[in-house]
């Protein structure tokens, strides 16, 4: 990673990065207080609107980014900054949707749900990959990425499964699995944008 790539952009990613992180516990903390007012999203519409935040925050991760990725390999860079911006952009815009109190039918929730799961998880897999190649800077970093874009890619193919598969899934340690996935992306955004915004380089410890 050249010097270069550390200017005034990368630095706000940086910040946008733990914005993005600090809002997956808000999110979690405001569906435990609002379940009474569940939404046809799923989520009650404070945790709709976090989420929406949360989207919005990795659409410009996901922009800052470009140039660092690009300098590993240009195709999966693009790639990564397409899928991301996609379901980034796409679940922020469904959450506002609902949080609106728009009608939207079964079949556009689950295929908004697919697009935003799908293109996070792409953008993880992709992004911890190439952050795993660069050597000098944050190697640890990429597995991290990885495990949690694979729980993410688990729960877009999830999505589309018929209701009492889905059902039998969720009876299993699936949903085990895929909290644990979580907290694997909320430790990828936080160092991530450690990284991004102060220059800190992950190590072991957080």
């Amino acid at each position: 990673m050249t010097e270069t790539i550390r200017d005034r952009a990368f630095r706000i990613g940086g910040f946008a990065a733990l914005v993005a992180a600090a809002a997956i516990p808000v999110k979690i903390v405001a569906t435990l207080i609002e379940l009474k007012t569940v939404t046809a999203g799923g989520l009650p519409k404070l945790a709709l609107f976090v989420e929406a935040v949360e989207f919005g925050a990795l659409v410009l991760v996901a922009f800052t980014l470009r140039r660092w990725m690009g300098e590993i390999s240009r195709p999966l860079a693009l790639l990564m900054l397409g899928a991301g911006v996609a379901g980034f952009a796409v679940g922020a815009l469904a959450n506002l949707v609902l949080v609106a109190g728009a009608p939207m039918s079964d079949d556009l929730d689950t295929a908004t749900s697919f697009v935003a799961a799908a293109g996070a998880a792409i953008w993880l897999l992709v992004g911890g990959t190439l952050i795993g190649r660069d050597d000098s800077q944050v190697p640890k970093l990429g597995w991290i990425g990885q495990v949690g874009g694979f729980g993410l890619l688990i729960s877009a193919v999830e999505v589309v499964l018929p209701p009492e598969m889905q059902a039998r899934l969720a009876s299993g340690n699936l949903p085990l699995f895929v909290l644990l996935a979580g907290i694997f992306v909320l430790l990828y955004l936080v160092r991530l944008g450690r990284f991004m915004a102060f220059g800190h380089i992950p190590t072991g410890r957080i």
